[in-house]
């Protein structure tokens, strides 16, 4: 208990979107490894990985905020709106083409356009760097030269441009192999697929491989190998950060073929050692685009070396809770000051450490520790101390919260999530997998996803597997459903898994963020993650 003070509604340890929490992020930022690891420039690490609330925004935000050479991209003001709605290239992307160099090309145009305009200031210093270095006819100025005028204008006009001109040039081979009639349907939105025939088809997706491959491909690969040689002072490094690709700035479809080109682009772009572009993902987000990688020689693998990802442990997800609380009592009650988390909270709660059990009611992350202890202010409002019958009373609302937010935050890669985990309602403390298997919840599942419509979204492996159980109804059949539902809710932090008798619990957020289906056995056991018992109805008997 703090002597006079009487918390007040509303008096917050900071907000849980880093976009409006811009006074803790300043004064309470804690810094982890890979912060440095994306600052360096001689590291690969590019591209910052995280689940939503894991702080990807908020060290993307850091960096900006204490540094100056950094220029920061807002998706949606680039122009690939005129991708999303041409109906060109909907209708190439519907009968397989592959375009995956295409929006390479797209990507490339707007870091390159960043990049020169960055270093070079003004179009003579460009000049002059060109002819100092390269003789008239060198293929990379003859690149730099024909597009100069793409660096000092918008990024959005220069897209809009390159596009049109790709749409164009693929027309007149769309005419060739199907007609005019229909490239007419196509413009005007009408569907023809269904009158294409399948040679038809083969002879559109060979001409525009070979479109794609003319296309300005060979001139970027210039073009980058010349601003390595043009750009050589080692002291105008810069960063260009692109955050927000989870929001609505193309649709759906068009999102995760541009995010595959992205990570494509990024590693090319390694070649340049004065400027690093560094990309914040939500960790469902990669995966959905990774996983559906369809282009030739696209190994998902290699995107490895360039990604970190934000794990966080106790100590320093105490570090942050601490800093805001105390930067909270000096902005709220006079000024006070070195207020720690033990002047505000129990030292036990329900046997546990106070500042474990609030931590342990997360995914370990600074997200959902900002909510619980927010809520739990808001709860206190009026009174001059927080009693564990307070926090009891908020820890209800909060799962329900927690639960509904882990749903939309994986409905994207999981469309029938919400189903897996109404599994875990009113289990109580550890379950067996051999035990869970005879359950008729499981079975009732299978027919409930085999039922969905074929043709909508609800796809992912477990459908396929319920299909299958359906088909046959066999019990290997439903333990393999019964499997990869349970990798679906370790991975998304729903459960912990403990795959042997001799080994302990694991959990996504703590330990191997993806189990095989493979790994999981019938002496496998799981339980449902603390956060989760109040909405769920769970006993955990502790």
């Amino acid at each position: 208990m703090i002597n006079g003070v009487v918390y007040k509604q509303g008096a917050h340890i900071g907000e849980i979107a880093a976009e409006s929490d811009a006074d803790y992020l300043n004064e309470c930022f804690v810094s982890q490894y890979y912060v440095q690891q994306l600052l360096d420039m001689e590291s690969s690490k590019s591209i910052i990985l995280g689940r939503t609330g894991s702080g990807k925004t908020a060290v993307l935000y850091h960096i900006e905020s204490s540094r100056t050479d950094v220029i920061r991209i807002d998706p949606k003001d680039i122009a690939f709106s005129y991708i999303s709605n041409s109906n060109i290239i909907r209708f190439l992307l519907d009968i397989g083409c592959d375009l995956h160099l295409l929006f390479q090309i797209l990507w490339k145009h707007v870091f390159l356009k960043q990049s020169i305009s960055k270093y070079f200031k003004e179009r003579s210093n460009l000049q002059a760097a060109m002819d100092s270095v390269f003789g008239r006819n060198n293929k990379a100025r003859s690149y730099l030269e024909k597009y100069e005028d793409c660096f000092w204008i918008e990024s959005d006009v220069v897209l809009a441009e390159v596009s049109a001109k790709f749409v164009d040039a693929v027309s007149a081979d769309i005419e060739s192999s199907i007609g005019n009639e229909k490239l007419a349907q196509i413009r005007s939105s009408a569907s023809v697929n269904g009158s294409i025939t399948n040679a038809e088809r083969v002879e559109i997706q060979n001409r525009i491989k070979r479109a794609v491959n003319e296309f300005q491909v060979r001139d970027m690969a210039h073009a980058i190998d010349a601003l390595k040689e043009l750009m050589e002072n080692r002291q105008k490094r810069f960063y260009i950060i692109l955050d927000d690709l989870d929001l609505d700035w193309v649709d759906n479809v068009m999102r995760y073929r541009l995010i595959q080109a992205l990570l494509e682009t990024v590693k090319s772009f390694r070649k340049l050692r004065c400027v690093k572009i560094l990309v914040a993902l939500r960790s469902d987000v990669y995966e959905k685009a990774i996983s559906t990688i369809e282009g030739e020689g696209i190994q998902p693998e290699k995107y490895e070396g360039i990604v970190t990802t934000i794990k966080w442990e106790k100590e320093a997800l105490r570090e942050v809770i601490t800093k805001r609380i105390e930067a909270l009592f000096r902005y709220q009650y006079s000024g006070r000051k070195n207020v720690g988390f033990y002047d505000v909270f129990p030292q036990r709660i329900r046997k546990s450490n106070g500042f474990e059990y609030l931590c342990d009611r997360t995914l370990m992350r600074p997200r959902d520790l900002i909510a619980f202890v927010n809520m739990i202010l808001d709860k206190a409002a009026g009174s001059t101390s927080i009693s564990q019958k307070m926090i009891a009373d908020v820890e209800a609302e909060y799962s329900g919260k927690r639960l509904g937010a882990l749903k939309i935050e994986w409905q994207s890669v999981h469309p029938s999530v919400g189903l897996y985990i109404n599994l875990l309602t009113r289990l109580t403390g550890k379950t067996n997998v051999r035990d869970w298997i005879e359950k008729d919840s499981l079975e009732s599942l299978c027919l409930e996803l085999s039922d969905l419509d074929s043709n909508s979204t609800f796809k992912d492996e477990c459908y396929y597997l319920a299909k299958q159980y359906i088909a046959r109804e066999s019990r290997a059949k439903l333990f393999e459903f019964a499997a990869s539902v349970l990798c679906v809710l370790y991975k998304i932090g729903a459960i912990e898994l403990k795959l042997s008798k001799q080994e302990t619990f694991y959990a996504s957020f703590r330990n191997l963020a993806v189990i095989n289906a493979s790994q999981i056995t019938e002496d496998a056991a799981f339980r449902v993650t603390p956060m989760l018992w109040r909405a769920l109805g769970v006993t955990p008997n502790i």
